[in-house]
């Protein structure tokens, strides 16, 4: 490594490097390559061939039947009707389809969760009570971000159903967000519990990865079965959806409200002096951000261009082509949408104006503060981060000493 370098990169720079500074990139380097040949690892070909054929055929027959069998997916399946509810705006990257933007991928919602999952660590709560404040904590970050983004066009939702909207959010949607974020903590903590030590040790890499992994596909489809059965109970017992939210969401916050009363953990109200870390500046640039947009960008301007409900009737659970409460086509030729075709998913939106724009900002400005409020709580009043996990190296006397 030392002589590539030397020879094909220190060479031509038009400046003289430090040996401590070559020394440093050296190292660099080294590691790159390492931790480049641990993720992939090749051989020669010819050599495989000769020693190892029967395994190198394998190799190459089943990605194919792999492929294959995707193929058939592929013509066979697409994106359930009852998901589609939600219809992302195009962004700098997006990604499975034209569907879902780069900061939804990696972005907001791990944001949130992460946040939320932290602050509420440092109260050192029961399981199933850090798990429902997560929720909590999750919506109470969320809130003015979905509101921001309905009205911005960052997606649109589901027109002409029984969504049961607060500013355009269905109340479902709430209520999954929250619902997920609960059930990860759940099965996060208990998968640990299960395949974990207190001690992190890299070599069980494959078991934190497990676990994370299992937390996230889990808590998604349980999260949607709960949806299914909070819909079955809404149709039922002709209740709205709105209304079954809020309940269950008042139920949560006493729970809480209450353990957290009477919590006999001393950490649980020792105070954190250094509460002002990266996650609390990131939620404080988050709602700062909410605020600057309710004050300075009018919705009028906007265009979103990209997949959206499909055209159709409201019936059959396709937009009528007109318009929605939040947006409509004032800004195609003619003002509205003409000579479409039935089903059309890609096409073009335009955002409206504000019934009343002073109310929009006070509203959400109070809102962010309030959320600030409540989270500097959590982050400053309560406690310290915990120490989950020790670090170990491999070390058996190590990993004996912390046991």
């Amino acid at each position: 490594m030392d002589y590539l370098l030397d020879r094909y990169i220190y060479a031509f720079l038009p400046f003289t490097i430090t040996d401590d500074w070559k020394q440093s990139i050296n190292f660099l380097g080294i590691s790159i390559v390492r931790i480049a040949d641990w993720f992939c690892k090749t051989q020669d070909i010819w050599e495989f061939y000769s020693s190892h054929t029967n395994f190198l055929c394998a190799e190459i027959l089943y990605p194919l039947l792999a492929f294959v069998v995707f193929i058939h997916a592929y013509r066979h399946g697409d994106f359930s009707p009852s998901l589609n509810i939600c219809w992302n705006a195009q962004g700098l990257l997006t990604f499975f389809g034209s569907r879902i933007p780069l900061s939804t991928v990696f972005g907001a919602n791990q944001v949130f969760l992460y946040i939320a999952y932290v602050f509420v660590q440092r109260m050192y709560l029961p399981l199933w009570a850090q798990a429902t404040a997560t929720g909590l904590a999750v919506i109470l970050l969320k809130l003015p971000y979905l509101i921001i983004g309905t009205k911005y066009l960052w997606w649109t939702w589901q027109s002409g159903g029984n969504a049961d909207p607060i500013y355009r959010i269905p109340w479902i949607v709430l209520f999954f967000d929250a619902f997920f974020a609960q059930s990860f903590v759940y099965i996060l903590q208990i998968a640990r519990s299960v395949m974990l030590y207190e001690t992190y040790d890299w070599k069980k890499f494959f078991r934190e990865f497990c676990c994370a992994f299992s937390a996230g596909v889990l808590s998604f489809w349980l999260s949607l079965a709960v949806l299914s059965a909070l819909s079955a109970v809404s149709q039922l017992c002709q209740i709205s959806v709105g209304s079954i939210v809020c309940l269950l969401f008042s139920l949560f916050v006493i729970a809480v409200y209450i353990v957290d009363r009477r919590n006999p953990t001393l950490d649980a109200h020792s105070g954190n002096a250094y509460w002002f870390d990266e996650l609390s500046l990131a939620a404080c640039v988050h709602f700062i951000f909410i605020i600057i947009l309710s004050l300075v960008v009018s919705p009028s301007n906007i265009v979103s261009v990209g997949l959206h409900q499909p055209l159709g009737t409201y019936e059959d659970r396709h937009l009528s082509g007109s318009h929605s409460s939040y947006y409509d086509f004032h800004c195609l030729p003619g003002g509205k949408m003409e000579n479409y075709e039935y089903g059309l998913e890609w096409y073009a939106v335009c955002g409206t104006p504000f019934h009343n724009r002073t109310e929009y900002s006070i509203v959400l400005s109070a809102y962010c503060l309030l959320a600030s409020i409540i989270l500097y709580q959590a982050a400053a009043a309560s406690g310290k981060t915990p120490h989950v996990y020790q670090l170990v190296y491999g070390s058996t006397l190590e990993r004996k000493k912390t046991k």
